[in-house]
């Protein structure tokens, strides 16, 4: 408990000395996400991952490049035990529309890849690497200049090969939600 109050001390006292910066460019954020994954095999149903992302963005205007790292588990589908993993690593761009210093409403595009270890669904192993896209918006609101939440939902596009091998592009949703840090 003494080390999360000195470490909130300390994000705090960062917050006051950046407050003096009156045109924030980067900004961090930690949360829980959310995904509805839409496997291409007959008769599989959709399932949901639950995990956390995290992305940093470097603001051009109203252009900027972000980084996404995200990781997430699924236990069971249907009954049947999975325990699968999976981990997103995206990076690309993202326009906002509305950026003000209390809300940024905010459309991305993001290119890179996905990790999959499971045995339920790979052929030929229990570990995969293989394309990933994502594609969306979303909105932040600053309750302080530089601390705030956001709500974002993206298209997560993954190309993992299916068991048996009918395709190879999952269609999902990812849906995100948590803190924001502007400095």
């Amino acid at each position: 408990m003494r080390k999360l109050i000195i470490l909130m001390g300390m994000v705090f006292a960062v917050g006051l000395t950046a407050s003096a910066q009156s045109n924030s460019r980067r900004d961090l954020f930690v949360g829980y996400t959310y995904i509805r994954a839409t496997p291409q095999t007959t008769g599989a149903p959709s399932f949901a991952f639950n995990g956390g992302s995290l992305s940093a963005s470097y603001r051009f205007g109203w252009v900027s490049l972000v980084g996404d790292l995200g990781g997430y588990h699924v236990g069971t589908i249907g009954g049947v035990d999975v325990d699968s993993n999976l981990v997103t690593y995206l990076a690309g761009a993202r326009h906002s529309f509305h950026h003000t210093d209390r809300y940024n409403l905010f459309a991305q595009v993001l290119f890179g890849g996905a990790r999959l270890n499971s045995v339920a669904f790979l052929t030929g192993g229990a570990s995969r690497n293989t394309l990933a896209m994502a594609a969306g918006g979303g909105l932040d609101s600053f309750f302080t200049p530089h601390f705030g939440v956001r709500a974002q939902a993206d298209y997560l596009m993954t190309n993992f090969q299916e068991q048996p091998a009918q395709n190879n592009r999952q269609n999902n949703i990812r849906i995100s939600g948590g803190l924001v840090v502007r400095f």
